[in-house]
């Protein structure tokens, strides 16, 4: 980017080659000095005099856009690189190693007993803290952003310093990373031809940047790359909202935006894929919603559809009708759990590294090696639900199918590793060299399956309590916090005690908002919810957006009536919502004029009350962030209390059974047995007979619930007494 730069023809140009090291960083330096005025004027001196530069040039090299930011290494070790580099035409490592150092190794040396904060080990990989001493480890140090890999490198601290703690530093710690087997070398030409393209497509929009006089940055080589996507050189390339030309100098004058095609407050995509360039008009106008959820069924959606062969596939289906749909998927969740998996996998590699005072101690194995061996080994059928075609594929719906890998990378050595690498490497990308090396090797010893079936049954699995983190004192102090969101973000106009009201756009609405409905959202007005009725009567879902359009426009009904909703864009609804159910907003006489659905509970309780009954109680998590929490009666006695995730203990049938919190409500607790995973969903759907446990308060009492505690190892706790 500095070279593309000052070899501008209007600055150095071909002179700047010319230049040696030492007078090229000179001029960057002074560049880059540059605060005031006056050192601005002194720069200019010193350029006509010191490289004969005349007046344009010299203007337009002391305007010349540079980098910003600063590399990771510094001055001074750069150069030493850069000298073995020169002598060696050494590969990076290589000079590297030369110098005395490690290319990816950051250990200090320090011998550590335990692990610390992951803040302070993985420098490079989190944003920055405060530096303050007197602070927590996560806003001294900083932490990592993806919250996934952030509670993952906690837990693993935890995991790993119990270990020690019980056990004393290991000798070895394998890690399994979520990559494929060694790439056959085919896949490697491949791999290595996008990333010369994608190098040479960055060096021409860096070129281009310095034509246009732009600092090279990531964020404008990335509106450079957006303004690409919107269709070929030859050729308007248009917004793909508006359908209007966008040339250009108008990415850089505040026209244009960088809009999220699917919303990434419900998407969380930030990729290249769900981003595209358009006018801010539009962007304004397409708000928090899909493209289609704005134009579909619109006259303007035939410009939008009319110019979506010009957009990447990747992002054409994007504007589809069901996009929501399709990204919400069972396949693009797992996608976007692997990414997290890929990512903590390598990094906690690392974080553990730092235990150590030299390498070989930490190794990892791909996880593709290990899935062959599990299968080959028969591993996959120990758990429950065999016979349902998991045998011959990993039962996620049992958490324990963690602890069958943790046997199998334990029992893989580098040789094993190796030769199950190399016979992938000699495939033609089909992986069946590999697979049948698997299947041919036998397992660690004999009766080594039995074994681990053995210690299947006497695991506990461990569940991360939720219980957030509330600090009444500290919102005194300007630190305020919440254990998370107090409310939905539906804003409900005031019917009465028992109803609210709120507002849905015509074209959202489905089948079942139409349908009258007891007890649930319907729409206010019945003389319109008749007409909607006839409207969307025999239509399919993707024929109702269409049906809905045009009665909003029609100008007269079916009968030759007159329409007396033309125009309509929203409809009013109704739902029942309990007063005591609602966060009231107050104005300034201190009427309610708008509510809030708390749709969130902090902690489920079960008390006493003053004659003898026991009264369920649940704390939502809006009250539990109040001064004073309600209570059933001045005079109960509080004999339990709950809170997500927690696990329990209840006697059943003369048995214990542990299980844990899955959710809870005012009347019911549901439980799940400790190995089940996805248990939600899973009682959601009427296929699968698995079923949560629901208890009442009376219930809860009767079965001896109380709290246990399960430490990092799978130790259990319990009092045997309620909790």
């Amino acid at each position: 980017p500095v070279h593309a730069s000052l070899s501008n023809p209007d600055r150095f140009g071909s002179g700047w080659s010319d230049m040696d090291i030492d007078e090229q960083w000179e001029v960057v330096k002074r560049i880059r000095d540059t605060e005031s005025e006056t050192d601005y004027e002194e720069l200019l001196e010193w350029l006509k005099k010191t490289h004969n530069l005349d007046h344009e040039s010299v203007k337009a090299t002391a305007d010349a856009p540079l980098p910003e930011g600063y590399g990771r290494l510094g001055e001074t070790t750069t150069r030493k690189i850069l000298d073995v580099l020169r002598r060696d035409l050494s590969t990076y490592s290589g000079a590297v190693e030369a110098c005395g150092w490690h290319h990816s190794d950051h250990r200090t040396g320090e011998i550590l007993d335990k692990l610390p904060y992951y803040g302070k080990i993985l420098e490079n990989h989190v944003i920055p803290g405060t530096g303050n001493p007197g602070d927590d480890d996560i806003s001294r140090y900083g932490r990592i952003t993806n919250p996934t890999v952030h509670i993952g490198l906690n837990q693993l601290r935890r995991l790993v310093n119990k270990i020690i703690t019980v056990y004393g530093k290991p000798d070895q710690i394998v890690v399994e990373l979520a990559r494929e087997l060694k790439q056959s070398k085919k896949q490697k030409d491949e791999w290595k031809q996008r990333i010369r393209e994608n190098t040479a497509s960055a060096q021409k929009r860096s070129e281009c940047l310095a034509e246009l006089g732009k600092p090279d940055t990531g964020a404008n080589r990335m509106l450079l790359r957006l303004y690409e996507d919107l269709g070929p050189a030859i050729g308007p390339r248009c917004c793909p909202y508006s359908g209007k030309p966008i040339c250009l100098t108008m990415l850089f004058d505040g026209s244009c935006d960088i809009d999220h095609i699917l919303p990434y407050s419900r998407t969380l995509d930030d990729s290249p894929a769900n981003r595209t360039l358009c006018l801010r008009s539009a962007n304004r106008e397409k708000g928090n919603k899909t493209p289609w959820e704005v134009w579909g069924n619109t006259p303007k959606w035939d410009t939008i559809k009319a110019n979506l062969n010009n957009l990447p596939r990747n992002k054409q289906w994007r504007f589809a009708p069901d996009a929501m749909e399709r990204f919400e998927g069972k396949n693009s969740f797992l996608d976007r759990a692997l990414v997290d998996t890929q990512y903590l996998s390598r990094i906690a590699r690392a974080y553990l590294d730092a235990l150590y005072t030299e390498g070989g101690h930490v190794w990892v194995i791909p996880g593709r090696m290990t899935e062959m061996l599990r299968r080959h080994w028969g591993l996959n059928n120990l758990l429950p639900d065999h016979d349902k075609g998991t045998a011959k594929a990993k039962n996620r719906t049992d958490h324990r199918h963690h602890a069958i890998d943790a046997a199998v990378i334990a029992a893989t050595d580098r040789s094993l590793v190796k030769q199950i690498s190399d016979a992938a490497g000699c495939d033609a990308g089909d992986g069946h060299s590999a697979d049948r090396t698997a299947r041919n090797t036998p397992p660690p010893w004999e009766g080594f399956r039995s074994d681990i079936g053995k210690r299947l049954n006497r695991i506990i699995v461990s569940h991360r309590a939720d219980h957030g983190r509330i600090d009444i004192t500290a919102k005194k102090k300007g630190h305020d916090s919440t254990t998370g969101q107090l409310h939905n973000e539906t804003a409900y106009g005031i019917v009465d005690t028992k109803t609210v009201a709120s507002r849905t756009p015509l074209l959202s609405l489905k089948s079942k908002d139409i349908e009258v409905k007891t007890g649930r959202k319907n729409i206010r007005d019945p003389q319109l919810q008749k007409l909607l009725s006839e409207v969307i009567k025999g239509k399919e879902e993707k024929e109702m957006g269409a049906a809905l359009a045009e009665f909003s426009v029609s100008a007269r009904l079916n009968d030759g009536k007159p329409n007396p909703y033309l125009g309509i864009r929203r409809v009013r609804m109704t739902q029942s919502l309990q007063s005591s159910s609602r966060i009231k907003i107050r104005g300034g006489d201190n009427k309610p004029y708008k509510a809030y659905k708390g749709d969130s509970n902090h902690c489920f309780e079960v008390w006493r009350m003053p004659d003898g009954n026991l009264e369920p109680w649940v704390i939502t998590t809006f009250d539990a962030h109040r001064e004073t929490v309600s209570r059933p009666h001045p005079a109960a006695k509080r004999l339990l209390r709950i809170y997500k995730r927690d696990m329990v203990a209840i006697e059943r049938d003369g048995e214990r059974l542990i299980c844990y919190v899955q959710k809870f409500d005012s009347a019911e607790m549901n439980l799940a047995p400790h190995t089940e995973s996805n248990a939600d969903a899973r009682h959601r759907d009427k296929s699968d007979d698995f079923k949560l446990i629901r208890m009442s308060a009376r219930t809860v009492m009767k079965a001896g619930l109380r709290r246990v505690f399960v430490d990092e190892l799978g130790g259990l706790r319990d009092t045997g007494a309620l909790f």
